[in-house]
């Protein structure tokens, strides 16, 4: 099969050239960031499991580091607002969650999926926001 590295180089390739540069960099981040601490808590401390056997607890932490890591590159690369960069980072951080167990596809590794949903989801709440 394809390795995880391929899927996160390609889902990079796609977001880069599909948004702004803001919503790829959310993408980008959050499947960095979002998906190790989400294995690591749910290893260490996951006990209540999601269908595909992701934990929800690994789910909130991708969630909370995600919406923390979102809200300052946001904010301080970008320069959004406090109330924008929480606001577009939170409702990231959860697609990015739901991406990260989401069984679309048994061939679809979460190293494709949580970059897309996540940009995309992040172009959503910049519209929303009215940042774009």
């Amino acid at each position: 099969g394809i390795s995880g590295s391929s899927w996160f180089f390609f889902s990079g390739l796609i977001v880069i050239a599909l948004f702004s540069k803001e919503a790829a960099a959310l993408g980008m981040l959050y499947l960095a960031i979002g998906d190790p601490i989400a294995s690591a808590v749910g290893v260490k401390f996951g006990r209540i499991k999601l269908p595909g056997g992701k934990s929800l607890e690994g789910s909130l932490a991708l969630t909370l580091i995600c919406c923390v890591a979102g809200s300052l590159l946001l904010g301080l690369r970008f320069g959004y607002t406090p109330v924008a960069a929480f606001g577009v980072a939170t409702l990231t951080a959860v697609a990015a969650a739901f991406a990260e167990w989401l069984p679309l596809n048994k061939k679809m590794d979460d190293n494709f999926t949580v970059p897309l949903i996540s940009s995309a989801a992040a172009a959503g709440a910049m519209l929303l926001a009215g940042v774009v």
